[in-house]
C-alpha cells in the first residue's frame, strides 16, 4: 500500500495501492465505497484538499492526478519531471499542491489549474517530503542528503536548513501551532526542531557554556550578529 488518508469529516478512508488503484472506504462499516482508476503504475502518495472535495494522487509514472471526489472523475493531470512521486500536500487554503519527487526539486502547483507556481530547488539530495505550516506561510521539505529546509511559501526563498539526521529524511510534519517541525529519518530517529527564534535562543543558552561566535549566530540563529546579552 502506498499510503492512507482520512477525509476531513472522518467518515471515509482513502488508500493508495501499488496495484494502480485508489480506494475509498466507509470508516464505520469498513466497506469499500468506490475505486478510482487511471494510474498506469503503482500509487505511492495521496493528499486530500482541506474541504474534502478533491484528491491528488501520484506514483511511479511521472504524473499526478487530481480527482473530484463527488463525481468520482479525474479533473486534470500534472506532468512531473521525475518518474517517482513520494509525497503530496495541499496548502491549508486548498489553492496549491506541493509535490515531492525523487529528484532535486520540490514543486508547487496551482490546485485549480495544475499550473506550476514555483520550484524549490538548490539542494544536493533527492526530495523526500513536503509539508505546509498551518498558516500557509512556510513550506518544509526533506531530502536524502540528511537535511530539511524551511521555505517562504510566497516567495519560494529558502529561510534555513535543519541538520541532525544521519540518514535520508522524509515525511515532515508541522505542529498544530506551526512552531515546531517533526521529521523522520532513515537513521531510525524522529527529530523535533524548534522554529521560533526566541525558543532557539533559550535552548542555546541552556546548553552552551560559552558565548556563541558571530559565525555561530549567523549559522544557527540566522542573525547577522549575536543578540546583546541582558
Amino acid at each position: 500500500m502506498g499510503g492512507v488518508v482520512f477525509t476531513p469529516d472522518g467518515t471515509r478512508l482513502i488508500s493508495a495501492g501499488y496495484d494502480k488503484t485508489v480506494r475509498i472506504w466507509d470508516v464505520a462499516t469498513g466497506r469499500e465505497l468506490f475505486t478510482l482508476l487511471g494510474h498506469a503504475g503503482g500509487v505511492h502518495c495521496l493528499a486530500i484538499s482541506p474541504d474534502g472535495t478533491r484528491l491528488v494522487t501520484g506514483g511511479d509514472e511521472s504524473v499526478a492526478i487530481v480527482w473530484d471526489l463527488a463525481s468520482r472523475q479525474e479533473v486534470f493531470r500534472i506532468p512531473v519531471q521525475s518518474k517517482l512521486l513520494v509525497q503530496a500536500a495541499f496548502s491549508p487554503d486548498g489553492t496549491r499542491i506541493g509535490l515531492a519527487s525523487n529528484d532535486t526539486s520540490v514543486r508547487i502547483y496551482d490546485a485549480a489549474t495544475g499550473e506550476l507556481r514555483m520550484s524549490l530547488s538548490g539542494f544536493a539530495g533527492l526530495g523526500g517530503g513536503v509539508a505546509w505550516s498551518p498558516d500557509g506561510t512556510r513550506i518544509a521539505t526533506t531530502y536524502a542528503d540528511n537535511t530539511a529546509k524551511i521555505w517562504d511559501a510566497v516567495t519560494g526563498q529558502p529561510l534555513f536548513t535543519l541538520y541532525g539526521h544521519t540518514g535520508g529524511v522524509g515525511w515532515p510534519a508541522f505542529s498544530l501551532d506551526g512552531t515546531r517541525l517533526y521529521t523522520a529519518g532513515g537513521d531510525g530517529t524522529v527529530r523535533l526542531y524548534l522554529l521560533r527564534l526566541e525558543e532557539l535562543v533559550a535552548l542555546a543558552r541552556s546548553r552552551v557554556t560559552r558565548s556563541l561566535t558571530t559565525e555561530e549566530c549567523q549559522q544557527y540563529l540566522h542573525l547577522d550578529g549575536c543578540p546583546v546579552q541582558p
